[in-house]
């Protein structure tokens, strides 16, 4: 247990602040993109076909 709570610690001490966070996540918005059109509504289909696979 107190592994688990050292190790919580440091990856909590490691973490970079909340701005720097909060940039990296705006630099990759937008990034991926897909062909299909309607991959926010149907997500749930889409994952479950790729699994299938």
């Amino acid at each position: 247990m107190s592994a688990l709570i050292r190790d919580a610690v440091d990856r909590t001490l490691d973490m970079p602040d909340a701005a720097a966070v909060r940039r990296r996540a705006m630099d990759v918005a937008g990034v991926f993109a897909s062909a299909e059109g309607d991959l926010a509504t149907r997500h749930d289909e889409y994952a479950a076909d790729a699994y299938a696979e």
